[in-house]
């Protein structure tokens, strides 16, 4: 279905209050003067039924706080705004209307096309709302039509937040879902209720003089106040009725002023006195949430709604106009509800003509969602689906995910299917939220309705499909890239740019960020600095700046890959002030670089740094983004833990991020968690756990030397069996596996896997007893890793390197300048804290000149004194209140303390050292 232009998805009829002439309401002085002096709480409330004159009474409050000059805003609510988005995109409206400002950057979420987590558009608003520096009135009617709960939690969150110039006043049915015993507790709130609402007997006789234009005996006014009970809408109907009434005692017999007699009363006595034409009227209109004269025409289809508009609102018939122009009407809630009850009583078959009358006038006046409701309403699914389909990206586009969602859910599957751009839509917000398999399912439904689709005559309905056969292909690229599958990401971007002749600067750009990605994953780094800044100015020149975060963070790890460390952390910053400059801070996006800025600061041994961001973003870390910033995370946060000793933190860290990578089959994740969670085992001295583990994965060695079509995963894997080999006496298999990888980094001058394997390969080669190869290859390593500041690949490769790197700095004739300038710098950088041996204690001193034999401590002298007894490890354990897994750890430490590697040759030269008795 084509429509030809789509209205603003803010509603301005909502941000003003319905109005009626100001001479027939009544003055409600002294209740408006006692609200608004105690306005300044955070929260009033009015709660009452309907028809007790909340909003009236509302409007009159507004204008006696703005005479004051106070910033007011309004918001009416509906049914709609149970969508985070909508309701959140009208409350920041109502804002602005007495605080231009207010809200920029919500709104800039809001509109930057793609779908946001609850929290993170909440947290975006509450951090600006704290900063409004001057007292505003926020007025929000009808609040009870509310029922989603990330809309009631964050409407909670305004209330209870530290924001001390916002002031709320509610007009609602039902206040329960508001935090009511919380501000009643802190003498936040003023609650009006039922009693405060009702009219005195004095003001019923001034709303009757009002009403019918002459005043009405003191004995009708107690009669209508008793009655009544002080009810405005009673009140109402009995004026309406009585204005040409000749007795109106008798009425008043009859008209009890109870809601269980309105409907009777609105029949006899309101609607049945109505002339034929104004029936018809009223029952064609009732199905309308608010109307003009042009939609009223259509209903009818008649061309005297204007007259008819008039005549109501002189009548006082229940009508009310929603803008200043008095275009847009609607009526009473009761009325309505009223009306059409009696029109499904009497006309149950012109229901659907009208309801599809609406649809189509709305739809093409591009109010698409209120047609989409009317299409539902007569039952016409197919054209509700059309409608959906043509209105989708502009809903997506205005962050009304939620909405295209409820709407979807309503369509039978089949149709929704049919609806190419919906499913688009869908799919998309399933990729950025990682539900893969639903994200598939939608693009196979986006393909096929597509590919249905007979060839269009249209010269513009040619090129919507062929825009739509262009985001579909973007879309199962990014797919591909999300889920993490590179070779299937590689081809795609390398099609969609081939094939590409629609120009759109986000697919584009973010085509060419994946296919940075994917050359990274491949080993091919050359160029990435230019490449990437020409792709984050096409984000920007574009306008889709939401990718900016993305392209940067990106760019920034394929920078570090090719050993441009300083490059990179600008790539990280700069993403992480988009990311702020969209989001706000704590952020989900804001999580994505600065995880992997964290992964940065530890490679520098920035340690700390690198422990702040962590403890920051990491809980939002995992709710956006790609594998690079779980990768980043989890490693991260576990070899920090792993650094202060502690073991178990560091192993659930591992733990977690294995849950993740099963869940949704993230294989490089798997891989990295895999390799660091077998290279802590190590170090703890768990060989056999260690071993464990690598063969629980199944991976065969001998497939994980480097090729054509190998990618970073077959690296890590390769890196994780190379350092078992070196603990099991399978050097020469590690130094083999890990020479060719050695080889294939350098031709290819990715400089971090180079100096990691270089790293690697020193210490297989001092374990195979050959130390001057492992001089040469620790010095290729720092010779490499010098300009970029690497530091953490050479300390947590434990103290063999440690001791090579104190070998080198004391002057080995073979080594560089360059290299022994490195290695000086790397043990000044790397305290005894800061080691990834768990052996060492956190004294904070440097490693420069560590002596070659440590001090044994009190519990490692312990433990040996226990085994020189003839004690199992798991004795010594119980007898020292320690796991066997801890005693072995220790045992680990004693052993490269007295350089030797089996226990009995430690008891032996513990008793040298007069430890043990002989």
């Amino acid at each position: 279905m084509r429509i030809d232009k789509l209205a603003s998805t803010v509603n301005t009829t909502k941000l003003a209050p319905p109005g009626k002439h100001s001479g027939l309401l009544v003055d409600r002085t002294e209740l408006c003067a006692r609200i608004a002096k105690r306005a300044t709480r955070r929260l009033t409330t009015l709660v009452a039924p309907a028809g007790y004159g909340k909003t009236s009474l509302l409007t009159q409050v507004r204008h006696e706080i703005e005479r004051s000059a106070a910033a007011t805003g309004w918001l009416s609510v509906d049914e709609e705004d149970n969508d985070l988005g909508r309701f959140l995109l009208h409350l920041v409206e109502a804002l602005r209307s007495g605080t231009p400002h207010a809200g920029q950057a919500t709104l800039a979420l809001l509109r930057s096309g793609v779908s946001l987590p609850a929290t993170v558009l909440k947290t975006t608003l509450l951090n600006e709302l704290v900063g409004i520096d001057r007292d505003v009135f926020l007025f929000i009617d009808d609040f009870h039509l509310i029922t989603d709960r990330s809309v009631v939690a964050t409407l909670q969150a305004i209330l209870l937040a530290p924001i001390e110039r916002l002031h709320l006043l509610v007009a609602t049915r039902d206040a329960r879902t508001l935090p009511l015993s919380q501000l009643r507790v802190r003498g936040d709130l003023l609650e009006i209720g039922v009693q405060d609402l009702k009219f005195s007997a004095a003001e019923v006789g001034d709303f009757f003089t009002r009403q019918n234009g002459a005043p009405i005996s003191p004995d009708l006014i107690g009669l209508l106040h008793g009655r009544t009970e002080g009810w405005v809408a009673g009140l109402q109907f009995a004026a309406i009725a009585l204005r040409d009434n000749e007795d109106p005692c008798r009425f008043l017999a009859r008209f009890s002023g109870q809601h269980c007699n309105v409907g009777d009363f609105l029949a006899e006595e309101v609607f049945e006195r109505q002339p034929s034409p104004v029936q018809d009227f009223l029952l064609a209109t009732c199905i309308l949430k608010r109307f003009d004269t042009g939609l009223c025409n259509a209903v009818t289809e008649t061309t005297d709604g204007r007259e008819h508009l008039d005549q109501l609102e002189r009548a006082n018939l229940f009508v009310f106009s929603l803008d200043t122009e008095r275009q847009w009407y609607r009526y009473h809630h009761l009325f309505s509800e009223f009306l059409q009850r009696r029109l499904h009583e009497r006309h149950p078959e012109r229901w659907v003509a009208l309801h599809r009358r609406a649809c189509h006038w709305l739809a093409a006046h591009g109010h698409v969602v209120d047609a989409i409701e009317h299409a539902f309403a007569a039952q016409d699914e197919p054209l509700a689906a059309r409608l959906l389909d043509a209105a989708s990206a502009h809903l997506f586009a205005a962050g009304q995910v939620a909405s295209i969602r409820s709407y979807a859910a309503r369509l039978p599957e089949p149709l929704a299917a049919r609806c190419p751009q919906l499913q688009l839509d869908l799919a998309w917000d399933c990729e950025l939220h990682w539900q893969f398999l639903e994200a598939r399912q939608a693009l196979d439904h986006a393909r096929a309705a597509l590919e249905s689709q007979l060839p269009a005559q249209d010269a513009t309905a040619r090129a919507q499909h062929k825009l739509l056969m262009s985001k579909l292909a973007h879309r199962e690229m990014m797919l591909s890239m999300l889920s993490d599958d590179i070779p299937a990401t590689l081809g795609l971007c390398h099609q969609w740019l081939a094939a590409a002749t629609v120009a759109d600067a986000f697919m584009r750009a973010s085509t060419e960020t994946a296919l940075m990605l994917c050359r990274r994953e491949t080993y091919s780094v050359d160029g990435v600095a230019a490449a990437a800044e020409t792709t984050h100015e096409m984000f920007v020149k574009g306008g889709a700046v939401y990718g900016t975060a993305f392209h940067n963070s990106i760019a920034g790890t394929t920078l570090f890959a090719a050993g441009h460390l300083a490059q990179a952390e600008d790539a990280y910053n700069r993403g992480r002030d988009w990311a702020i400059r969209l989001h706000g801070e704590k952020s989900a996006l804001l999580a994505m670089p600065s995880m992997l800025l964290a992964e940065l600061h530890y490679e520098r041994n920035q340690v700390e740094a690198a422990r702040q961001l962590l403890g920051e973003n990491f809980s939002m870390s995992r709710e956006l983004g790609f594998v690079d910033n779980l990768i980043a995370g989890f490693v991260t946060h576990a070899r920090i833990a792993f650094l202060d000793r502690n073991h178990l933190s560091a192993q659930a860290i591992l733990e977690d991020a294995s849950h993740y990578a099963d869940r949704y089959d993230f294989d490089r994740l798997r891989a990295h968690i895999l390799c660091e969670r077998s290279r802590q085992l190590l170090l703890l001295g768990e060989v056999r756990e260690a071993a464990r583990v690598l063969d629980a994965d199944k991976t065969d060695p001998g497939r994980l030397t480097p090729g054509a079509r190998v990618t970073s995963t077959t690296e890590t894997l390769a890196i994780a069996h190379a350092r078992l080999f070196c603990e099991t006496g399978r050097e020469a298999e590690g130094l083999a596996l890990i020479k060719s990888w050695l080889s294939f980094a350098r031709g290819r001058r990715c400089t971090r896997s180079f100096v990691r394997l270089a790293v690697l390969l020193a210490r297989l080669s001092l374990r195979s007893g050959n130390r001057p190869a492992a001089l040469r290859y620790l010095i290729e390593g720092l010779d490499a890793g010098a300009p970029g500041g690497f530091v953490r690949s050479f300390l947590d490769e434990g103290e063999a390197i440690i001791e090579l790197l104190n070998q080198l700095h004391r002057g080995d004739p073979g080594a560089s300048t360059p290299a022994l300038q490195t290695a000086g710098q790397i043990l000044r950088l790397g305290g005894a804290a800061a080691l990834a041996q768990p052996g060492f204690a956190g004294t904070g001193t440097a490693l420069l000149e560590a002596p070659a034999t440590e001090a044994l401590s009190e519990r490692e002298i312990e433990i040996l004194q226990l085994a020189g007894s003839s004690m199992l490890n798991s004795e010594i354990g119980a007898s020292l209140g320690l796991a066997e897994s801890t005693v072995k750890w220790y045992w680990q430490r004693i052993f490269l303390k007295m350089g030797v590697h089996r226990r009995a040759q430690a008891l032996v030269q513990a008793r040298r050292m007069g430890l043990l008795r002989s």
